[in-house]
């Protein structure tokens, strides 16, 4: 996929860049009118820190005032980085990478194989995060799929982006979901969790309250949007809807 794109509305910007994001490009240059250089970073800058780019974790532009080109260069989360390179776009990784990435083959090929369906995978892989993941929040390292698959200890975000890199290496789609969470006791706050493709469907998980450390609830895996109990978000053009419950669910 091209890195470069010709901008004329606000539209055809967060079009734009949601495909790049997708394309997991470290770098993307968008033409854009001229002395609206800033303002189209500022808009990109926003719609970040509400949560619409899930895989971005940091972004930085450069452009010259008047010069109708922005050019960003973007940084993702730990997932995505792997995803990445094994797609070709990073030359390297660092040793936290590699072995996050390490880690997540030998996990996915340990529970996996040629006979088993996307709905059977995708149980494998939520089932397992419930099993080796404690929830403990030790700072950023506790956000990120490193925390959860190599040290086993994570919050909602490791837990997610630990089961969107699962799902990749066995090319099911999945997206991560930023949005919040009411518990039981009426608390509101950040939360996160998956969508994921299974057999053609768009369903939603989240493997992080599925964990109740002495079992595993099924209550929020595979489950329509109406029924996903406890989780807002707000619905992107981009974020796919689910309509329906995996009907063989638990």
């Amino acid at each position: 996929m091209s890195n470069t794109a010709t901008i004329t509305s606000t539209s055809e910007l967060m079009n734009a860049f949601l495909k790049m994001m997708d394309a997991r490009l470290p770098q993307v240059i968008f033409q854009v009118p001229r002395g609206q250089e800033e303002f189209c970073f500022d808009l990109l800058g926003e719609q970040l820190q509400e949560g619409r780019f899930t895989d971005v974790k940091t972004m930085n532009g450069s452009w010259s005032v008047n010069g109708g080109q922005l050019t960003l260069k973007i940084t993702y989360d730990d997932s995505v980085r792997v995803m990445a390179y094994m797609e070709g776009k990073l030359d390297t990784l660092s040793s936290q990478d590699m072995a996050l990435y390490q880690k997540a083959v030998e996990v996915h090929d340990s529970l996996t194989d040629a006979t088993m369906s996307e709905y059977e995978r995708v149980k494998a892989f939520h089932d397992y995060l419930c099993d080796t993941v404690t929830y403990v929040d030790q700072g950023d390292v506790s956000h990120t799929a490193y925390g959860a698959l190599v040290n086993g200890k994570a919050v909602c975000q490791g837990y997610a982006q630990a089961m969107d890199l699962l799902c990749y290496l066995s090319g099911i789609e999945c997206r991560y979901v930023s949005g919040e969470g009411t518990n039981s006791q009426g608390e509101t706050g950040p939360h996160g969790w998956v969508k994921v493709k299974v057999d053609g469907v768009w369903y939603n998980a989240d493997p992080t309250w599925a964990d109740q450390v002495t079992y595993i609830s099924y209550k929020y895996f595979l489950v329509s949007d109406d029924h996903f109990y406890g989780h807002s978000w707000v619905a992107y053009p981009h974020l796919p809807a689910s309509t329906t419950d995996y009907p063989d669910g638990l």
